[in-house]
């Protein structure tokens, strides 16, 4: 896998960190979070991965802070761990600008604070859902997990089908009836 610097995706982590809930956390803590584009698509369990979050730290986050300037940590510095956003460069190409910023959005949540390491501490977490189709349409809605998504996914829709009827019965204008 080869990488490279991914501008666009830090601008976006910059505006979603600052705008407040659910992310304004991280940077509230000051964890830095770096973004980087990978050349392939990596694959995971036979599905294609669009984008990862990954915690930097111990000796790997010592060479990313002191690595150029060896000679800077004359005694034994803590390095400072931060996240790094991998996004597939083949498959950003091919997003929306809607999709992109969903994307970013998506790795953001699996990062979160510990509040009370000293210093807040950088964690990761894994998805609030992880269920198979299958189980779902022949156990139905079995856990937690999966009636918190269900929930949110017929808030969405009940909103896309307002949009929907909202677009083919438009509301009378003043004086029509």
């Amino acid at each position: 896998m080869l990488y490279m610097h991914a501008p666009e995706v830090a601008e976006i982590i910059r505006d979603l960190t600052a705008q407040g809930e659910p992310h304004h956390e991280l940077s509230d803590a000051g964890i830095r979070i770096e973004a980087l584009f990978m050349d392939n698509i990596p694959m995971s369990h036979g599905r294609l991965v669009y984008g990862r979050a990954r915690k930097v730290s111990g000796q790997t986050a010592w060479w990313a802070q002191y690595g150029s300037h060896p000679a800077r940590a004359e005694r034994f510095d803590p390095a400072t761990p931060f996240g790094v956003v991998e996004i597939a460069h083949p498959i950003w190409s091919s997003l929306s600008e809607h999709k992109r910023i969903a994307l970013v959005d998506h790795e953001l949540c699996h990062f979160r604070v510990d509040w009370e390491a000293e210093p807040p501490a950088l964690m990761i977490r894994g998805h609030d859902f992880e269920e198979f189709a299958q189980v779902i349409r022949r156990r139905g809605l079995w856990n937690a997990s999966a009636v918190n998504v269900a929930n949110a996914m017929a808030e969405e829709l009940a909103v896309a089908i307002e949009s929907i009827e909202s677009e083919i019965n438009p509301a009378p204008s003043d004086g029509e009836t």
